[in-house]
């Protein structure tokens, strides 16, 4: 009885602490969606976080509009490099946002924390080479979903991000991950 009791401990315990692997190179480490969740018609994307990468998230958000420039969804984008915010997210509770700046319903509120730049080395013989091709960043995005008349969180996804660039420079499957996440995109 005591075994099939610690099984049953070790499986509910594993369910609950599975990461979601989107692809190769993003998984989602922890997630949280309201129960009745449906895509709303208009989603504010924001960054409030002081970093240097503010010019990649411009980026981001170009990418975002023109990929939902044809969805059923208005999509707006803020920066808003105004914010006197932590440059390091560790946990959601540090995604912050100024309401008095925003008008829409619906924010979705994005962060990058735990940015590192790695490589993969070529062992040759006593030393190690990194091509400078083969430098990747990992990184944490946070995305938040808030609809900001009630205070609620929607929903809530921890992806672990592994790159070239951040923000994946150059391709859109970012973009079609948080589509997809958000269910703008089927």
């Amino acid at each position: 009885m005591r075994i099939i009791q610690i099984i049953f401990i070790l499986c509910v315990l594993n369910a609950f602490g599975q990461e979601r692997k989107i692809n190769s190179t993003m998984k989602v480490v922890e997630e949280y969606t309201i129960d009745s969740y449906s895509c709303p018609d208009s989603i504010l994307f924001y960054v409030g976080q002081e970093v240097e990468t503010d010019n990649k998230f411009k980026q981001f958000f170009e990418r975002i509009n023109r990929k939902f420039k044809d969805r059923n969804v208005i999509v707006n984008t803020f920066f808003d490099d105004d914010l006197n915010s932590s440059t390091e997210i560790k946990t959601f509770e540090d995604l912050k946002y100024d309401k008095s700046n925003i008008e829409s319903r619906y924010v979705c509120i994005l962060g990058l924390g735990d940015c590192t730049l790695s490589a993969d080395g070529i062992n040759k013989g006593r030393n190690i080479v990194i091509d400078k091709e083969a430098l990747y960043w990992v990184y944490d995005l946070y995305i938040m979903l808030i609809d900001t008349e009630t205070d609620k969180i929607m929903v809530k996804r921890k992806l672990n991000v592994k790159g070239e660039d951040l923000l994946d420079k150059g391709n859109n499957r970012l973009v079609k991950i948080l589509g997809r996440e958000l269910k703008i995109i089927k």
